[in-house]
């Protein structure tokens, strides 16, 4: 089947976070009237004062990959797909969705650094971001009326994010909350993946792992041409640890835009198959093709302060 002509980009502005939350709450609006956007709003509200170093507590995020806009990917990936399975007829109930979606604007709140902390980047907590930003909901849900067993069920959600973790391991209690997890985990490679950006992301990715003695790259042209079998290790996860819950994203589209395509799929498909028409030039010039935002610049100049020590 062709791709659609309509692409993802197209539909968001990923980069305004006030508009991902409008889509989000008119897009959950049809699936339960029960739903209180309200405590969504306001750790949206907070996450975006967090992550933009507007928090006297708390550095700006330094993490280019891992940035606010990829926040902002997942929450609005999550509320689709939620969306989506309730066009296809699975009932998730209002507090289930509201959680979820909690968690999905906290679930990379474990990269930002104390305002104390001045070594470094928060890519030197890659590790364990996972388990900073539960200590994170440990002290933030209190202050904002969330409850212990909130926090119980948001602690179980965000595990989903984590990829490495086996996931016969601490599974959530409730099949439906159980599902909202799956989501969570699938939303944020979702988000990831079919960004416009992504290809251009990936080399500041390479730095945030070397920060994080993440071996597994030489550099950041090996990392590009490992991300083809990234995909496929991860669809597979996808496929069998998180039940394919990217199921849901073609009812979505189809239902909320008229568009019976995954744009999802293929905005990942599109990215991969520019990723192998430059892994195909003998060169493998990257700076040549991948030319959005002028993010490639940003990180050539990275790259030479690093090699000087600047």
């Amino acid at each position: 089947m062709p791709h659609s002509p309509i692409q993802l980009s197209q539909l968001m502005n990923s980069a305004r976070p006030d508009l991902v939350l409008d889509e989000a709450r008119f897009t959950l609006s049809t699936v339960s009237s029960a739903l209180d956007f309200g405590p969504v709003e306001t750790v949206h509200a907070d996450v975006v004062r967090v992550f933009r170093g507007e928090h006297p507590e708390y550095r700006a995020c330094n993490t280019i990959y891992h940035d606010l806009e990829h926040t902002m990917e997942t929450f609005l990936a999550l509320a689709r797909l939620i969306h989506g399975a309730h066009v296809s007829g699975r009932s998730i109930g209002p507090r289930s969705i509201q959680l979820g979606l909690v968690t999905a604007l906290l679930h990379d709140i474990g990269y930002i650094q104390r305002a104390h902390d001045e070594t470094g980047t928060g890519a030197k907590y890659t590790h364990v971001h996972v388990e900073r930003g539960i200590e994170f909901m440990k002290t933030y849900f209190p202050d904002r009326g969330f409850s212990g067993e909130d926090l119980l069920v948001c602690r179980r959600m965000i595990l989903y994010t984590d990829m490495d973790l086996p996931r016969d391991q601490d599974r959530l209690e409730t099949g439906e909350c159980d599902l909202v997890g799956k989501m969570l985990g699938v939303a944020d490679l979702l988000g990831q993946m079919a960004s416009r950006v992504y290809l251009e992301k990936l080399l500041f990715l390479y730095y945030e792992f070397e920060e994080a003695f993440i071996s597994d790259y030489r550099d950041e042209k090996d990392l590009l041409r490992k991300t083809l079998g990234y995909y496929e290790a991860t669809r597979r996860k996808v496929q069998d640890d998180l039940d394919g819950v990217d199921c849901f994203a073609r009812p979505h589209f189809r239902e909320r835009w008229g568009i019976d395509h995954d744009l999802y799929l293929e905005g990942i498909e599109r990215n991969l198959d520019y990723l192998r028409q430059i892994l195909d030039d003998p060169e493998e010039n990257y700076g040549k093709y991948l030319r959005r935002r002028g993010l490639v610049d940003a990180f050539l100049e990275k790259k030479a302060a690093l090699a000087t020590g600047a």
